[in-house]
């Protein structure tokens, strides 16, 4: 054990943290020394849950430190199709994978067992309803086939793994994870692709979609919005981004393959009034301005158009599926020009303050236009999405001649600019970029 110096150099806190594989175990230990007060009791415990047992000098004020005693063999890192819980699976036999750490060196995987169930009590049982490979003597740890029953649309798995080491030492059993299947089928969508204008490549404003809902009074057990929005989308409820994603949804050759992404948004959805917004842009699906690849030729080139399926399950068994089709309103933004390669035009005074929220008052936007269904096929997108990983500040800022200001991040990014600024209505700013100095 750690311990060290409080205020005086003769007061010491320790902090002490256990922790055991065995399921139901009962543990108590205690701290003796002359002076000490001891906090300690037995515990009922699940499988790797930190005790903590505090002892502290008399009259002292305490700091702490903390002594993790790891397991000797641990599997962490679960995967499955290369995701960590993935949402919208559809291939019937995912691959599994995992990693393992041990406190001595090494270590050689010799087996392992897999336990997949449907839910999260049957796992905690070891009650492997879905699959259990048993004992599986083998050294890999990736790659690994699921080839357990059929699944089906929307099922969820739940699964854990444990190993054995060279010695035939056995690990704990990991920390569950668990996946989730897409809409499998071509019935399982109810949804319509709709659009602001109808079949048309012309250049306009950055389109909004609307939807006003009235949920049960009724606890959610499980919230679901398939979403696929071209070119690029953002998903709104209750007047907050859903999700981390930006530039979704993946580029493809939309007249093969279109991409849905699934969120999990029970967190976002309340008893009563709810909205759904979508705000769209052209992306490379409408790419009207001149390209080297010819994309503003593209077969697939027309104006955006959205397809949105959201499907709530109650925990007194009912459901509800509320999606797109000629009842959302629509409307455009303050977005009023969009290109992949030529930037964007914002005018603030075009904003429609809260209009993803339950207060906004839609009744001049107009009834969305139910479109034809996309040549290509919807299929899940499974792969690490775009996101913000850092936020950079400036590192320098100087302004070479009046109503010019040079602002230097220091560093080459894929980025998009935050600022903030104020006066008049009207006013106009640009804000450009470039890789080095000299090219400004």
């Amino acid at each position: 054990l750690h311990s060290f110096p409080t205020r005086r150099s003769s007061d010491l806190h320790i902090v002490v943290t256990l922790s055991c594989a065995t399921p139901g175990a009962s543990i108590g230990y205690r701290i003796a020394g002359s002076g000490w007060q001891v906090y300690t009791k037995p515990f009922m415990i699940k499988p790797e849950q930190p005790i903590h047992t505090v002892a502290q000098r008399i009259g002292y004020e305490k700091t702490e430190t903390t002594i993790v005693a790891k397991q000797r063999l641990e599997v962490y890192g679960l995967t499955c199709e290369y995701l960590s819980r993935p949402l919208g699976v559809e291939t019937q036999n995912p691959v599994l994978s995992w990693k393992i750490s041990s406190s001595e060196n090494n270590m050689l995987q010799s087996a392992y067992e897999i336990l997949v169930a449907s839910s999260q009590q049957q796992l905690d049982r070891n009650e492997a309803d879905l699959w259990n490979t048993g004992r599986v003597s083998t050294d890999n740890s990736v790659h690994i086939i699921y080839k357990g029953e059929s699944l089906a649309s929307r099922q969820q798995c739940f699964w854990k793994v444990r190993v054995w080491d060279q010695q035939g030492n056995v690990s704990p059993y990991s920390q569950t994870h668990h996946w989730e299947m897409g809409l499998l089928q071509g019935g399982d969508w109810k949804a319509r692709w709709i659009s602001h204008t109808g079949n048309n490549d012309s250049v306009r404003p950055a389109p909004l979609f609307r939807k006003a809902i009235a949920l049960k009074n009724e606890k959610i057990k499980k919230a679901r919005a398939y979403i696929s929005g071209l070119g690029y989308y953002e998903l709104y409820i209750n007047g907050r981004k859903t999700g981390n994603h930006v530039l979704d949804p993946v580029v493809t050759r939309y007249d093969k393959r279109v991409a849905y992404v699934c969120y999990d948004i029970a967190g976002q959805l309340q008893s009563g009034k709810n909205v759904i917004g979508v705000m769209l842009g052209n992306g490379w699906y409408n790419h009207h301005t001149r390209a080297v690849w010819d994309f503003e030729n593209a077969p697939w080139r027309n104006a955006p158009v959205l397809m949105a399926q959201i499907e709530i399950e109650y925990e007194n068994g009912s459901k509800e599926i509320i999606a797109t089709d000629e009842s959302w309103t629509t409307n455009t933004g303050p977005i009023v020009f969009d290109a992949i390669l030529n930037g964007e035009t914002y005018d603030a005074r075009l904003e429609k303050t809260g209009w993803s929220t339950t207060n906004f008052n839609d009744d001049e936007w107009k009834r969305a236009v139910e479109v034809a269904g996309l040549a290509g096929k919807l299929s899940a997108q499974l792969m690490p999405a775009i996101g913000i990983i850092e936020t950079i500040k400036p590192k320098k800022i100087t302004q070479p001649k009046p109503g010019v200001w040079l602002i230097d991040f220091g560093v080459g990014m894929a980025g998009r600019i935050q600022l903030s600024a104020s006066g008049p209505a009207g006013t106009y700013m640009e804000i450009g970029r470039a890789s080095c100095r000299e090219r400004v």
